[in-house]
């Protein structure tokens, strides 16, 4: 009886031996198949192509160019002699210093330099009296992997009190891809991000196994749509996409950088409109302010201020992502209270 048994258990065993091979034969022909890459969805047209070059660092792949200026509808874009889309500043820091690092929100898409909540920002201080230097350094089209690099080789050098990165709700998404263009120097390309529904409730298990599975992506993303087919009120609670992987690692490698430094390191989190907000965008929303929190990052988190259901969407944002100057006012009020918080500034300057 035992012998038999002994038998039946060592064939079962034999047998889950054998089907999690062929799984993971199944997984890796997936891999070199069907591996989910990333395919470029569009060309990014720059509206001020002028103001772009090459970068030197490969990581950043774009950089605006010093010392450039263009008009676009009446609205000047003035490059510094550092490379940024702000006034003019001294290397060497007489107050406490704040770089803003982020993208076409803090660069100012679409505003006059006056209207952008930096400059705004920086105004509400001066009219305290608070000693504080603000330093723009955004970018259009960056994402945390940039700023990562922008931090490290750029905004370091300026030796600032505090970095404060803004993210946004798109800077999941993959760096955008480079190419030669001979009227424009280069083109960039959009890439599309692949969202995964979770058919079942996210767990540790099926999040390792969205990142490491081929066979489990595939299966979630085939069967998610079958599902909702046959269920009209079913719909995925929670998206997986590995662009959230990056951009959370990127959070990790920035902390990691700045802790060897006195400088402090903060986070202000820009939401979509209201209306635009869709659940995936949501989900990298929510990741990105647990990693935050995990890393013990102070945050603003300007979701309250921008989706007021005091003010009509129109009047705080141009469109879906950048605030409008009444948006950016808004924000102005709350990071510069917010600066102040870490940086703890008196009116005479001293801590």
């Amino acid at each position: 009886m035992k012998k038999r048994m002994k038998k039946a258990f060592m064939r079962t065993l034999v047998g889950l031996f054998s089907v999690a091979v062929a799984l993971a034969g199944v997984d890796l022909l997936l891999g070199l198949v069907d591996p989910f890459r990333f395919t470029p969805k569009n060309e990014f047209p720059f509206q001020k192509p002028a103001l772009y070059r090459l970068s030197k660092v490969k990581e950043l792949g774009y950089e605006l160019r010093a010392e450039t200026k263009v008009d676009v509808a009446g609205i000047e874009y003035r490059i510094n002699r550092l490379g940024f889309r702000d006034i003019e500043h001294r290397f060497l820091k007489t107050d406490k210093r704040v770089a803003i690092v982020g993208d076409s929100i803090t660069f100012g898409w679409d505003l006059p330099l006056e209207d952008t909540y930096a400059y705004q920002t920086r105004e509400k201080l001066r009219s305290e009296g608070r000693k504080v230097e603000i330093m723009a350094m955004g970018i259009t089209g960056y994402n945390l992997m940039q700023e990562y690099h922008l931090i490290k080789e750029r905004a370091l050098r300026f030796a600032p009190d505090l970095i404060v990165v803004q993210i946004c709700l798109n800077d999941f998404e993959k760096t955008l891809g480079i190419r030669p263009d001979p009227k424009q120097q280069f083109l960039l390309t959009q890439y599309g991000e692949i969202f995964i529904p979770y058919l079942f409730k996210k767990t540790k298990l099926s999040h390792w196994l969205m990142a490491r599975s081929y066979l489990f992506k595939l299966l979630n993303l085939k069967l998610a749509p079958l599902i909702g087919n046959q269920n009209r009120g079913s719909a995925p609670r929670d998206f997986y996409s590995s662009g959230t992987e990056t951009a959370v690692e990127n959070l990790r490698r920035t902390k990691a950088l700045l802790a060897g430094t006195p400088c402090r390191f903060a986070a202000v989190l820009f939401p979509f409109r209201n209306d635009d907000m869709r659940q995936p965008y949501l989900a990298f929303y929510q990741a990105i302010l647990k990693e935050l929190e995990a890393l013990s990052v102070p945050t603003l988190d300007l979701n309250a201020t921008l989706n007021s259901s005091m003010a009509t969407p129109e009047a705080l944002w141009i469109d879906y992502l950048h605030p409008s100057r009444a948006g950016n006012q808004r924000v102005a009020e709350k990071l510069a209270d917010f600066i102040l918080s870490l940086l703890e500034v008196n009116t005479d300057g001293r801590e």
